[in-house]
């Protein structure tokens, strides 16, 4: 069966390890399956309901499938090997817990998941305090700028008043929250890794530093030719000691 796999972000074929089938009374024909689903492409587990009855099944409607996770198609989490290879792993876990909750409409989890994504970056870098000063730490050491800091004190405002108050932020703030939190999620563990494969040197200081070789070549030439005795010849072109 060809279900969506969240962590092969496309549909795969699906095995179906184990089911338990529920069925209705006489008066009133229903089934519903509850199987124990897994990815024959990455081997992730999920599980699935299919239910259906007899109403349904008289106006052709289909059968009712829910799936958990849900397979809805909502934010995606940042993919690619760089990043996976280079974010820690308690990090990684909890941005895709966080990715989880926004997906299935769960806002104070999410605001609570972002404060502790954040917590979870100052841990990894041994900044020391509350998160406030964790997250001042971070700007200490240079792993973020001032006004990156600015940022991840919102998320901490954001994550506080959802556990203390019981306060469930907009969908749209959260999404703002999380837009801000993977663009340092980036900068911390991505910007590094990609400026080392750049290798190249910028043209004009090659061109200058050739230009400095030739005239220093030349300078060495000209005093190797005073100091030679006038009948002997110098050598012309580049001594061998500079080639």
């Amino acid at each position: 069966m060809q279900v969506r796999c969240l962590n092969c972000n496309r549909p795969t074929n699906h095995a179906v390890m184990a089911c338990y089938t529920e069925k209705g009374a006489e008066d009133f024909q229903w089934r519903s399956d509850y199987e124990i689903l897994r990815c024959q492409g990455c081997g992730k587990v999920s599980f699935g309901i299919r239910s259906s009855d007899e109403d349904s099944r008289a106006s052709h409607e289909p059968e009712s499938l829910i799936y958990y996770p849900s397979r809805e198609v909502g934010r995606q989490p940042i993919f690619g090997r760089l990043f996976r290879s280079h974010v820690p792993t308690n990090v990684l876990r909890i941005y895709h817990e966080v990715i989880t909750a926004i997906n299935n409409n769960q806002p104070l989890l999410t605001a609570v998941g972002l404060r502790l994504l954040i917590e979870a970056i100052c841990k990894e870098e041994k900044c020391k305090g509350n998160l406030e000063k964790e997250i001042d730490g971070l700007v200490a050491k240079g792993i973020i700028a001032a006004k990156q800091a600015k940022l991840l004190h919102k998320h901490r405002f954001l994550g506080n008043n959802a556990a203390h108050e019981i306060s469930a932020p907009p969908q749209e703030e959260l999404i703002a929250a999380l837009d801000m939190a993977e663009i340092i999620l980036r900068a911390i563990y991505s910007l590094e890794p990609l400026g080392s494969r750049i290798t190249s040197t910028n043209k004009s200081a090659r061109r200058a530093a050739r230009e400095k070789k030739k005239q220093f070549a030349a300078k060495a030439a000209r005093i190797l030719k005073a100091s030679m005795p006038k009948a002997q010849k110098p050598t012309t072109g580049t001594p061998y000691f500079l080639r």
